[in-house]
């Protein structure tokens, strides 16, 4: 547990958890994502290695452009 249990909980575990939610909505809306320059959706690699966490095997690496507001 990143932020404790019982009576020594962190008090601002929920302002932090709903950041972390809202910073990741921003990222999403704000964006359009695509794949690096030369890389076809193919080329993404899903496989997983195994431990106490899943992460990834080779990083998903995406290129952020700025959405045109009207």
């Amino acid at each position: 547990m990143p932020f404790g249990s019982g009576r020594r909980m962190c008090p601002g575990m929920g302002m932090g958890m709903a950041l972390a939610h809202l910073t990741l909505i921003n990222l999403l809306y704000r964006f359009d994502w695509k794949l690096p320059e030369g890389m076809e959706i193919e080329d993404v690699d899903l496989e997983e290695s195994y431990g106490l966490v899943s992460p990834k095997k080779v990083p998903l690496q995406l290129v952020p452009v700025l959405t045109q507001w009207s």
